[in-house]
């Protein structure tokens, strides 16, 4: 799946868009594995407003093109909603 990784230390709170992958914790240590992982602070909101509203108006004629649209959609979405959110 994709969406926001948050990591808080020292009362800090850094976000993360991230795009599949696995989380391990043993003996106190995290380790996060993904294909893709953009701070929530380099995500252009610009660009991906632009990526979303290109997939949203794509038609799709195929059972496989209209998955291959909703992906897109869903990555453009959660990529806004995890920028929106460092912004508060």
């Amino acid at each position: 799946g994709v969406g926001e990784l948050r990591i808080s230390c020292a009362g800090k709170t850094e976000r993360y868009y991230v795009e599949n992958g696995f989380v391990e914790v043993i003996n106190n240590v995290v380790s996060i594995l993904t294909g893709r992982a953009v701070a929530a602070d380099e995500i252009d909101e610009f660009f991906v407003q632009e990526e979303f509203e290109t997939a949203r108006d794509e038609p799709a004629y195929t059972p496989e093109g209209m998955a291959l649209r909703d992906q897109a959609i869903l990555r453009a979405r959660e990529q806004l909603r995890v920028a929106r959110r460092n912004t508060r």
